[in-house]
């Protein structure tokens, strides 16, 4: 599978849940990590 093929299939998966469970916040010491179902990661600058 390539990395491209990958990445489709991800966000294909990401937006095919439902908003309500897609993230779940935890605090850490940088700020916010928001934490999808299947574990990616995203910092919240703003939080």
């Amino acid at each position: 599978m390539s990395w491209q093929n990958y990445l489709d299939k991800r966000l294909n998966e990401r937006r095919n849940t439902p908003l309500w469970r897609k993230r779940q916040v935890i605090q850490h010491s940088n700020g916010r990590y928001l934490t999808t179902l299947s574990g990616d990661k995203y910092v919240n600058f703003s939080g």
